[in-house]
């Protein structure tokens, strides 16, 4: 209706006019169909907000433009609040786009269940990062000699940071 009410105060906007009735006449079709059909609560809450936002809202914005902004700049500022309202309904535009697309690319893959487990080797590496392989898969070759090596290094390493035993004791026993 806020389209509506913009068309009317613009200047040879017949075209404007035309659809923006349309639109109305689809959506007081659509709504009145909704509230015929929906159980109680829901046509309860539906009247309550169609009648809050197109009175309410509706009539706030004509009386708050036609009052506090004068002839020419009154079409300009209703234009923008026009734009400012729109702008959810183009981001639901684009986002249900990008939803139709997203099931048009995933209609047909397989579904990956809790059940099926996904088995990895994972090799953790001091100078760079980790790597993920399946367990099916070959693993790259690691020289033997530097595997061992690596391998002896880090027990020494986990070794050393170790405190004694009787450190150990110790501790037990002041506890």
């Amino acid at each position: 209706m806020l389209w509506l009410y913009y068309a009317l105060l613009k200047k040879n906007a017949e075209l404007l006019i035309t659809i923006n009735s349309f639109g109305c006449v689809v959506e007081m079709i659509y709504i009145a169909m909704y509230i015929a059909y929906a159980p109680n609560v829901p046509r309860k809450f539906t009247v309550k907000v169609f009648v809050s936002m197109n009175m309410g809202l509706f009539s706030l914005i004509a009386l708050t433009s036609h009052f506090l902004v004068n002839g020419s700049h009154r079409v300009k500022v209703l234009g923008w609040i026009c734009v400012a309202i729109s702008l959810p309904n183009v981001l639901g535009f684009v986002l249900g786009l990008l939803q139709m697309l997203l099931y048009g690319l995933y209609r047909n893959s397989k579904r990956v269940t809790a059940e099926q487990n996904i088995k990895s080797i994972v090799i953790l590496s001091t100078l760079g990062a980790s790597e993920v392989y399946p367990l099916d898969a070959q693993v790259p070759y690691i020289a033997n000699k530097d595997a061992k090596e690596h391998e002896q290094t880090v027990v020494d390493l986990e070794k050393s940071m170790e405190p004694p035993v009787h450190e150990l004791q110790a501790i037990e026993c002041a506890v």
